[in-house]
């Protein structure tokens, strides 16, 4: 769903102390898609620390990359 993305990432963001992404793994989908499996460690505004793991879909763009999806995100 075009914007999804963007949403969710705006919503997430806008309230964080700390984002500590690690990337684990990147997979090549084709030319102009990517997975990357990260690490996550958010510390949001009014919560104790979390830590888990996302996917992210990433897409060209240009001469950089997009973030176009998250396939998975899961914080304990």
């Amino acid at each position: 769903m075009p914007g999804e993305a963007s949403k969710f990432a705006g919503g997430i963001a806008g309230g964080t102390e700390q984002w500590q992404t690690q990337v684990r793994q990147i997979d090549r989908l084709d030319a102009n898609n990517l997975l990357v499996e990260t690490n996550l460690t958010i510390k949001l505004l009014t919560k104790d620390s979390e830590t888990g793991m996302a996917v992210f879909r990433l897409t060209r763009s240009g001469n950089g990359w997009k973030l176009s999806g998250v396939e998975t995100f899961e914080l304990r």
